[in-house]
């Protein structure tokens, strides 16, 4: 990203305050940055400078079951969300404090809205899960990570609700995808995919077609979908 050059003049006493921010909008064409400089001199005299940059960076929407509250759903097509009914999920998500979980890029810190909570039907919330980007070349390294909300037909939402998954530290490009649970197997995309924000990719792990790492022994299959 180019730098940004910024003449201040003091009439006062030869003391120049900076100040720089910074504000990250995901819009249509990518993800929208806006970037302001200050400079004021002690009389109260400022200079202000700013920018917009639009960049293409990684985005995808995801589906995936968890075997465990797919198991005895009463023959529906839906996760139980016993969590959600018996007030069991936390609103921060769980995965900062495990060991075995580690967030790379901006991930982490995640806080749900509560009125996601009170959502019930198809869309209602069964528990938080752990998506990760990683290399292109080198799958065991992790280049991001999220903590994510799966609704029961396996839809994975943001803790706002949208369905849209974006990484905002890293480019457009071909990343291999893979979904983890603090208590259930993880699965991985066999392939890499094209992740990218202005045509964002579904990636639809309980389609049992869609290659992933160890292919029949990476989950069980239910009703027809993969589970893991």
């Amino acid at each position: 990203m180019p730098g940004q050059t910024i003449f201040a003049h003091d009439n006062c006493d030869d003391q120049v305050n900076f100040g720089q921010t910074e504000l990250e909008e995901m819009q249509e064409t990518g993800m929208l940055t806006t970037r302001a400089w200050l400079a004021m001199d002690d009389c109260g005299k400022t200079t202000i400078n700013s920018r917009n940059d639009t960049c293409t960076i990684a985005a995808l929407r995801l589906k995936t079951i968890l075997h465990g509250p797919f198991f005895g759903n009463g023959g529906t097509n839906l996760m139980r969300d016993d969590l959600r009914t018996k007030n069991l999920l936390p609103t921060l998500e769980p995965y900062t404090g495990l060991s075995n979980f580690h967030h790379e890029g901006k991930g982490g810190g995640e806080v749900l809205q509560p009125s996601l909570l009170e959502v019930a039907g198809p869309n209602a919330i069964v528990d938080w899960i752990f998506v990760e980007i990683r290399d292109s070349v080198a799958s065991g390294t992790v280049l991001a990570t999220k903590s994510a909300l799966l609704q029961r037909d396996g839809d994975v939402v943001t803790v706002e609700g949208s369905d849209l998954l974006v990484f905002p530290t890293l480019p457009e490009g071909k990343y291999y995808v893979s979904v983890r649970h603090r208590n259930h197997l993880g699965i991985m995309s066999d392939a890499t995919v094209l992740l990218t924000s202005i045509a964002p990719p579904l990636v639809d792990f309980t389609d049992s077609k869609l290659g992933v790492k160890g292919w029949n022994e990476a989950g069980k299959l239910a009703s027809g979908m993969r589970t893991h």
